[in-house]
């Protein structure tokens, strides 16, 4: 297995005994050659902007980054954007009750090339993955390779993965989520310092 988290979750719900698990970590795929399209090019500059990688599987979930970003756009102050990238399934602004205002400035990407994707994780000022469960974590892995700033969640792999590179919430809190992000801004130094 690609991790410690699931190597316990294995041996402790009876599919393998422990020494038989032997762990195997996961790489980052190779760096994709130049700087993305030139879309994604003029998309960070047009703003600064919040990244999420994972599309609306539960296990992401988005809908806390959603409530997240909804809390930071309510300070005046704050200008950036959010790009979400991975599949969706529907329109869940409404019932995430996100304003118009903080609405407009979510941008879902559906697809995306690799080198837009290395792109998009060095250009973005924060890398939000607050997932439930992760049985590794690629994307925070790939964050940290391009240098951006992470918050996530310390549940499954994700603190095994990030270790002290990342800031760590309580899952399912977007009040803990935009509090992590609005001190990446404030204090770019916190990590990777």
């Amino acid at each position: 297995t690609a991790s410690q988290a699931v190597a316990r979750d294995l041996a402790q719900y009876g599919v393998a005994p422990r020494e038989r698990i032997r762990v195997i970590p996961l790489a980052p795929p190779p760096l994709a050659p130049g700087n993305g399209s030139s879309e994604i090019a003029e998309l960070a500059r047009a703003a600064p902007f919040l990244l999420h990688v994972g599309g609306d599987e539960p296990q992401k979930d988005q809908p806390t980054v959603l409530r997240a970003f909804g809390l930071l756009c309510r300070n005046p102050a704050f200008r950036h954007n959010l790009i979400l990238v991975g599949k969706h399934h529907g329109d869940d602004m409404p019932a995430l009750q996100v304003t118009t205002r903080a609405a407009r400035r979510i941008l879902r990407l559906t697809k995306v090339t690799r080198a837009d994707l290395d792109a998009l994780y060095a250009q973005c000022s924060a890398f939000v993955f607050p997932s439930l469960y992760e049985g590794f974590g690629l994307p925070v892995l790939e964050a940290l390779r391009a240098g951006a700033p992470v918050v996530t969640t310390n549940v499954g792999a994700l603190s095994e993965i990030a270790g002290d590179a990342a800031l760590f919430v309580a899952p399912k809190n977007p009040e803990a989520v935009a509090h992590a992000v609005r001190r990446i801004l404030e204090e770019p130094l916190i990590i990777n310092g």
